[in-house]
């Protein structure tokens, strides 16, 4: 029995997936975001830390507000890099690196034009470099370290 329930749990997960990447890719439609970009967004979602985010999920779904405000690590770090009058719906957590060790990754393909910032995203998440601003502002503090070739 416990088999037969825990099938049915991941067929329903499958079927409430299925239908939010339905409405994702239906809402970009409609506010003018390319197909690209809404799969960028949606692949994203597998990769980001995902407490936060379902939790205001789970807020809107109930009609609730969260019962604590998430706080994130850019606002306890670098809350000088959050320009002001505007909020911070997302963050990850910072990373352990040498900032010496950095390189260059380009995140174009073939001939492409500059990216709109999910596809970029999911560009970074492929490449495991989603840093956030808390790392941005470490990399600027140490930019004398990297090399310049």
């Amino acid at each position: 029995m416990a088999k037969q329930n825990l099938v049915a749990a991941a067929f329903k997960l499958a079927n409430i997936w299925k239908a939010l990447v339905n409405a994702v890719r239906d809402l970009a439609i409609h506010v003018g975001i390319s197909p690209e970009d809404a799969d960028a967004a949606i692949n994203a979602l597998e990769a980001v830390e995902s407490a936060p985010l379902l939790a205001r999920l789970a807020a809107l779904i109930l009609g609730k507000e969260p019962a604590a405000q998430v706080t994130w690590p850019c606002q306890v770090y670098a809350p000088e890099l959050i320009p002001q009058g505007m909020s911070v719906v997302e963050d990850v957590v910072p990373t352990d690196f040498k900032v010496e060790d950095l390189e260059f990754v380009g995140v174009l393909e073939g001939k492409e034009e500059p990216v709109s910032g999910r596809v970029m995203r999911g560009r970074a998440l492929t490449l495991g470099a989603n840093l956030g601003l808390a790392d941005g502002k470490r990399i600027l503090t140490e930019q004398a370290k990297i090399l310049a070739d």
